[in-house]
């Protein structure tokens, strides 16, 4: 059938090119091979090249190692579901063999955090309401106790990462040896917290204080400012499935480190997972263009990609 209001376009010749004379950037190398016995993990992910001959995995796993063997410190941020998908165990792992010299963590991570300490689990808490209109709270173990813990980390001017991994250190609970928090405090290696005003249920719980928390929020920002200055120094920035707050607390740290005079060169930052948020990554790209930020970009389901990435990092070269 053909359509008055719509008559076809006419083919005409145009100019053509052969493959034997087109220049690709493709390399046939990059095509993954089958599986031979014995060739193991690394060999495979050596053919996970893109088009234009970058591995980016490969890449971050140099870095990380070169980091590591120079005493440079390897920042770690952390979403939450890495405890979702029972993946601390991991975590803890690399700290204690001296692969995370900081971590970075958000309001929601730090929650189940203390409550996989306090009781071996954690709640998922949604926005859920019951018939009458009326919000579930937090759990009251989780409230109390992690309030408390602000309150003594105040008075004793620290942030809150290093406050609740204190009070759980001291309080001995039956389920720490899961704990980042707790492993981060015994090996002495900062872990850093990011909030906004309201971010969790723990906000209107009848022991929170929102000046108490603020003061240790700003400390730890302080902090992991202090840590991304050094990071600049052949150090490694590695962020799990990081969200708009994340990079924006990343971006706004790297501003800070410039204005305080720190020189701001050499920045190698991966970034583990898919990222839906277009804003999220027209700014990261932002952030690839500048002539002192390289980035490393893997795709991925970040749960799976962790312990890919811990394989190669504890494989011997």
């Amino acid at each position: 059938m053909t359509y008055s209001k719509f008559p076809l376009l006419k083919k005409r010749k145009s100019k053509s090119v052969t493959l034997e004379n087109f220049k690709s950037k493709f390399d046939p190398e990059v095509l993954l091979k089958t599986h031979l016995p014995g060739v193991g993990l690394k060999a495979i992910l050596n053919y996970n090249s893109s088009i234009n001959g970058k591995n980016d995995l490969n890449e971050l796993i140099r870095k990380i190692k070169f980091a590591r063997n120079g005493e440079y410190p390897i920042l770690l941020s952390l979403s939450p579901d890495i405890i979702s998908n029972g993946l601390s165990p991991l975590i803890i792992d690399l700290m204690h063999r001296g692969w995370i010299s900081a971590i970075s963590i958000n309001e929601e991570f730090l929650i189940r955090d203390f409550e996989i300490a306090l009781s071996g689990k954690f709640i998922d808490y949604k926005n859920s309401f019951t018939n009458d209109n009326e919000v579930i709270g937090i759990a009251e173990e989780t409230g109390l106790f992690m309030n408390i813990a602000f309150k003594e980390g105040d008075k004793k001017e620290k942030g809150a990462g290093e406050a609740v991994g204190e009070y759980l250190s001291t309080s001995k609970f039956s389920y720490n040896k899961f704990s980042i928090l707790a492993n981060g405090y015994k090996l002495n290696i900062p872990i850093v917290v990011h909030s906004l005003p309201g971010a969790s249920k723990l906000h209107y719980h009848s022991n929170f204080e929102g000046k108490i928390f603020g003061n240790i929020l700003d400390r730890d920002f302080i902090l992991y400012s202090s840590i991304i200055s050094n990071i600049c120094k052949d150090g490694v920035y590695v962020a799990t499935n990081i969200d708009r707050n994340g990079l924006d607390i990343l971006i706004n740290a790297l501003e800070f480190c410039s204005e305080s005079g720190s020189l701001l060169k050499n920045i190698s930052i991966g970034i583990t997972g898919d990222i839906e948020d277009n804003s999220v990554r027209s700014d990261i790209e932002k952030l690839a263009d500048s002539d002192n930020i390289s980035i490393y970009r893997i795709q991925g389901n970040p749960n799976l990609l962790l312990p890919i990435i811990t394989s190669l990092l504890l494989e011997e070269i």
